[in-house]
């Protein structure tokens, strides 16, 4: 018996564009590609997510910035960072402007990341559609609120 592929219109795996929120993941001038450490191709998209980001903003759908923010010395980093950040590297380090989300991404008049709040798991708003919640590790939902640490 022939299975049908599950087509553009299906109603189990179209997205619901209508219902749906708009989630960056470490998008922050330290990672971007020309940064000491940044990730490769990270400069590279942001033409398309910013044009994504205002999207979603004109149609009053949530976006959600997920950061990474590292103590100085590493000692809330990922075992992977944390001989880098030891050894004096600064990345993400709280208040500091390579911490902020990249230029364009968030509203213009968005506030900046307020380390306290994120650090303490709560999310902060930065504009009538943008939040900005803190990610303790590389998987962003690792430990979050009403998640498992699965």
């Amino acid at each position: 018996m022939a299975t049908a592929e599950p087509g553009p219109q299906d109603p189990y795996t179209s997205p619901h564009f209508a219902t749906s929120a708009l989630i960056t993941i470490d998008v922050q001038r330290d990672f971007l590609s020309e940064a000491p450490h940044g990730v490769p191709g990270t400069t590279e998209i942001l033409p398309a997510l910013r044009r994504t980001v205002s999207a979603f903003r004109a149609t009053g759908r949530p976006v959600v910035h997920v950061v990474r923010l590292y103590e100085e010395h590493g000692g809330n980093a990922d075992l992977v960072r944390r001989g880098l950040l030891e050894s004096g590297a600064r990345i993400a380090t709280p208040g500091t402007p390579g911490s902020e989300p990249a230029d364009g991404i968030v509203p213009e008049a968005a506030p900046a990341l307020d380390p306290a709040l994120l650090l303490s798991g709560r999310p902060q708003r930065l504009g009538p559609y943008d939040y900005a919640v803190f990610k303790p590790r590389w998987g962003a939902f690792h430990r979050a609120p009403g998640g498992t640490s699965a």
